[in-house]
């Protein structure tokens, strides 16, 4: 028996709330909203295995099955994101995520070469 398999026979459906809070904690880390949806699913596989004896086999199909529909549940009422251009069409054609300042950096047409070189050498 490996070091893996020890460590999940010995925490039993601990090892769910576990994986459930080093999910969360990856969603944290890495931009999105996917993993909080396999986090969720490994809380409610782990809720369940604490309240309900259940084969490592169920809980596994159980796992898959809860996390399929978080995810899709998930896509469905936060949707996947939008890009500038979607953001632009929804709040109208001037609309910006950015000042135009931020978004150009040193091409921008509006500010000449001038501006920036000594913007850059002032500080």
């Amino acid at each position: 028996m490996g070091l893996l398999e020890g460590l999940i026979g010995y925490l039993g459906p601990w090892s769910w709330l576990l994986l459930a809070l080093l999910l969360a904690g990856i969603e944290v880390v890495v931009p999105g909203t996917f993993f909080i949806w396999f986090g969720a699913a490994a809380l409610v596989v782990g809720l369940l295995a604490l309240a309900v004896t259940l084969s490592w086999q169920v809980e596994s199909v159980l796992f898959v099955l809860l996390s399929a529909a978080a995810v899709l549940i998930g896509r469905r009422f936060y949707g996947r994101a939008s890009s500038a251009r979607d953001l632009r069409l929804k709040l109208g054609r001037d609309a910006s995520p950015l000042p135009d300042s931020w978004r150009c950096g040193l091409s921008c047409p509006q500010k000449p070469a001038a501006f920036w070189a000594s913007s850059l050498t002032a500080r």
